[in-house]
């Protein structure tokens, strides 16, 4: 390997360049060379005198990586951004690519890229892995892990490679999860270089909201509902179902936004899945929805006429559900309060002074039928008179007007035995046997006093239609007590009274 050049004669101070190129061997392996070069010039008259250079080649391996991920609405980039709440998959669905590329002047040799899916798969599942790349996955720790091996082999200089694998991901993945996703290019000559990426997932977060605005209500009242329900996360809720559970004892009307009422399972229903049902997010609102990232719902609630005696609580619950994610409930109490309001009546009318034409019977004073009102007749123009032997009529109406029914009702009227005199004398007006006709055949209970009838009623029921109780009493004939004409007029003083365990 030598080269000469035959000069012949060269002169006393003559000067002769001469230049030699060369090109390296291509390609080299990895690494680092010496190249040692050295020229003699010799002659008749001289001994040979030489001088040298020293050239040191290098050829590198020189990987480089670019890793990016896209769904089917982005390019590929280092980053992608899903809405874990879209029902549909092609929604979840990413593409992650690898190239790799030589950019040096020595080929790579056992090029093998490997990519650490751990996150990946512990969220979705892989599929689709291109050009032969083997999928690992093992329990570390009580983790699942995993790895992606391509097999590249040799990589000339200024080569690439491109390899690629999907991941459908799951449904219902926690808002803003961010899955890392790494991978390294390696070879024999260099050490490993990396790339990631990462995948955002975007899902709702729904809060439900209630309010009547009333600390209580009453048998009758008519309740307006208000529900709110919002998106707080920065998915999109899609198929928004907003349900109300209405208990017994209310009648629904008013529902809006084309709410339905559900007879059969007593609840209150928005649901469809259409766009309109869909609870924006903060992140990439979708455009097709008309409630955005609130709606304010609502429905009126007519209570019942009737309750039981006391406090019925109404226990309400509202609840919204989305696809994939965990529903949102408020529960709402209703105190109501109901008691009957039970009313009686007394009518007294003297049948004996109607037979034979006297005044003052009392017929048609305050009632076409039973005569005058009890509560009016003393000291007034309706004043009924009697004398002995005379017989009267007492009707005792009543009913409950409140709004719960009146458990454990009874009728009572007490009857006086006797009338006084101004001097303490009395004068029994009223004898056991003088008492008849009574209704429902009751027993009447003799007191030192007096007479007591007592009817029990049970259950009172709420109603405007007065029920009616009656009986007579004929004034005694006979007595060994006579009254003097200044103490003739007394007062029967009668008294009726209705009653059950809640009202005296």
């Amino acid at each position: 390997n030598t080269i000469t050049w035959n000069i012949g004669n060269l002169q006393n101070q003559q000067t002769e360049t001469f230049t030699i190129r060369a090109r390296t061997t291509a390609p080299l392996a990895h690494g680092t060379y010496q190249a040692p070069n050295t020229v003699t010039v010799d002659s008749d008259q001289t001994n040979p005198i030489d001088d040298s250079t020293q050239t040191n080649i290098t050829a590198e391996v020189r990987m480089e990586i670019d890793k990016t991920v896209s769904d089917s609405d982005e390019t590929n980039t280092n980053s992608n951004h899903l809405q874990g709440g879209h029902p549909d998959n092609a929604e979840r669905l990413s593409t992650y690519s690898i190239n790799i590329e030589n950019s040096g002047d020595a080929d790579a040799h056992l090029v093998t890229i490997h990519d650490n899916v751990s996150e990946v798969i512990r969220n979705g599942s892989i599929r689709n892995i291109s050009d032969n790349g083997v999928l690992t996955t093992r329990i570390v720790d009580g983790q699942l892990v995993g790895e992606i091996v391509w097999d590249i082999g040799d990589l000339p200089q200024g080569e690439n490679r491109t390899v690629t694998f999907d991941v459908q991901f799951n449904a219902g993945i926690d808002d803003n999860t961010q899955i890392n996703n790494i991978a390294e290019v390696r070879t024999q000559e260099v050490p490993p270089i990396s790339d990631s990426t990462i995948t955002t997932i975007h899902a709702p977060i729904l809060e439900i909201t209630k309010d009547d605005g009333l600390e209580s209500a009453e048998p009758s009242q008519t309740i307006h509902w208000v529900i709110n329900v919002r998106n707080v996360g920065t998915g999109n809720a899609y198929n928004t179902e907003v349900y109300d559970l209405v208990p017994e004892r209310m009648s629904m009307s008013n529902i809006s936004d084309d709410g339905a009422w559900d007879e059969q399972l007593r609840r209150v229903v928005w649901s469809t899945t259409e766009p309109q049902y869909i609870l924006n997010g903060s992140y990439d609102p979708d455009p097709r929805s008309i409630w955005g990232e609130s709606k304010t719902l609502s429905f009126d609630a007519t209570l019942d006429p009737v309750f039981p005696v006391g406090t019925t609580n109404l226990e309400n619950v509202a609840i919204t559900e989305t696809s994939f994610y965990p529903p949102d409930q408020t529960e709402h109490n209703l105190p109501v309060n109901a008691y009957p309001e039970n009313d009686i009546e007394k009518y007294v009318i003297n049948e004996t002074a109607l037979e034979n034409g006297r005044s003052n019977s009392g017929n048609e004073v305050d009632h076409d039928e039973y005569g005058a009102d009890a509560d009016e007749v003393f000291g007034t123009d309706s004043d009924v008179f009697a004398i002995a032997g005379d017989t009267l009529k007492y009707t005792l109406v009543y009913r409950n007007t409140g709004n719960a029914h009146s458990p454990d009702t009874y009728i009572e009227d007490h009857l006086p035995k006797f009338i006084t005199d101004e001097n303490g004398n009395q004068y029994q007006i009223i004898l056991l046997e003088d008492i008849f006709d009574i209704s429902d055949d009751i027993e009447v209970i003799e007191t030192a006093i007096g007479f007591d009838i007592r009817w029990n009623v049970g259950e009172l029921q709420v109603g405007q239609e007065w029920k009616v109780k009656e009986f007579r009493v004929q004034i005694n004939l006979s007595s060994d007590i006579t009254l003097s004409p200044d103490d003739a007029q007394r007062l029967i003083d009668n008294v009726s009274e209705i009653a059950s365990e809640n009202e005296l």
